[in-house]
């Protein structure tokens, strides 16, 4: 892609990296969107084939296994014009890091302060140190209640009104 763009050129890891980069990217676009066929290739092999789902638990499965899918807990929840739903995980279940935690809004995977501390305010009594709660959140919001031009790449995103997020 950037054979002939020296700068941009320097700017690529390895193979490796690049793939895992991609990789990563599609498991975020492919949870939310569980009612659509997803397949991802790598040097002529197949590494995922994500068939239409009745659920996102069953793409959640897919992506990161049977045992994770196995200690998350559904949960839906309305809150004036929020409607949140998603798996969290059982109070005694955690990882090592925060990569288990993903949030959407309107189908769209972003970062959230409000959300990430919610998440840490509800497990907050029972994580050990250097522990985290898993979590899938799909939240609907209308749009006009959304700024996503608050961080260049978009992923991060302000919601008018954060504190009925925190509160649900």
């Amino acid at each position: 892609l950037f054979y002939n763009i020296p700068v941009r050129q320097k700017s690529l890891k390895s193979d490796i990296s690049e793939f895992k980069h991609i990789k990563d990217t599609f498991i975020q676009k492919a949870i939310p969107f569980y009612d659509k066929e997803f397949h991802l290739s790598h040097n002529a092999k197949t590494v995922y084939t994500s068939l239409r789902s009745t659920n996102p638990l069953e793409r959640i499965q897919l992506f990161f296994g049977q045992e994770i899918a196995d200690h998350l807990i559904e949960f839906h929840h309305d809150y004036g014009d929020f409607h949140i739903m998603g798996y969290i995980s059982e109070p005694n279940y955690f990882k090592n890091s925060k990569k288990f935690q993903f949030s959407y809004v309107n189908h769209r995977n972003i970062f959230s302060p409000t959300i990430s501390h919610a998440i840490s305010m509800g497990y907050q009594d029972i994580t050990p140190v250097g522990q985290y709660p898993l979590a899938f959140l799909f939240i609907q919001i209308p749009p006009d209640l959304i700024d996503v031009n608050t961080h260049p790449t978009k992923k991060e995103i302000r919601i008018l009104n954060e504190s009925a997020i925190h509160q649900g």
